[in-house]
């Protein structure tokens, strides 16, 4: 019933889509820092879905760093996305109408003291669910608030079908699965497949006597 934090890359074009779809399902409207808004401008002759700061159901939060920077660089975007500005005092009062697109930083905990009741607030963790450690300072600051925090992210990109074609084409020396929870299965879909453990390094540098095809 409060304002949604979706925490999620502003990188992520295809995240973005995905959450804005998802609040305007819900009826609620995305709220993209500058940051975001930014790169989804730029980007725009990509596609055609990538949401911008001039739709409906679209607002931009300002965070002073983001702010002096384009000041700095491009007025002109600050100009074209003020009719999109959206103040703290909406967020407050009228949480229950927006999902925002959210960051895991310092300013995280200064934006949440606006708010008289944060158990009203949702967090969703739309990343990595590694990154979230019992020790993560966001769990902790999700217990201590009372806030809910929901775990929603796919991280595959492609069928396993479509990976076998790529290996297929590229014939690679190694296959070293990564960003997997998983990595065990890539023995009886791949060959020649090299499991390396979290923090286990791997040296690339050509070595005397050793064949290039080992």
């Amino acid at each position: 019933n409060g304002l949604a934090l979706v925490f999620a890359s502003g990188q992520n074009l295809d995240r973005t889509v995905s959450v804005y779809r998802a609040a305007r399902k819900c009826g609620r409207t995305l709220v993209m820092d500058l940051y975001t808004a930014y790169i989804q401008h730029k980007l725009r002759f990509l596609s055609r879905n990538l949401p911008q700061h001039d739709w409906d159901g679209v607002r931009v939060k300002y965070w002073p760093n983001h702010q002096n920077i384009l000041f700095e660089h491009d007025q002109d975007f600050l100009r074209r996305v003020k009719a999109s500005h959206i103040h703290m005092t909406e967020l407050v009062n009228h949480g229950e109408d927006f999902a925002l697109l959210a960051r895991h930083n310092r300013f995280l905990r200064h934006f949440l003291d606006h708010f008289p009741d944060p158990t009203r607030i949702r967090f969703i963790w739309s990343m990595w669910k590694g990154y979230l450690q019992p020790n993560c300072d966001l769990v902790e600051l999700s217990d201590f608030m009372g806030i809910s925090l929901d775990h929603c992210h796919t991280s595959g990109h492609a069928h396993v079908r479509h990976l076998q074609a790529l290996v297929d084409a590229v014939s690679p020396k190694r296959v070293i699965p990564i960003h997997t929870e998983h990595p065990e299965g890539f023995d009886s879909l791949f060959p020649r497949v090299l499991r390396l453990t979290d923090g286990e390094l791997l040296n690339l540098t050509p070595q005397p006597g050793v064949s290039q095809n080992d």
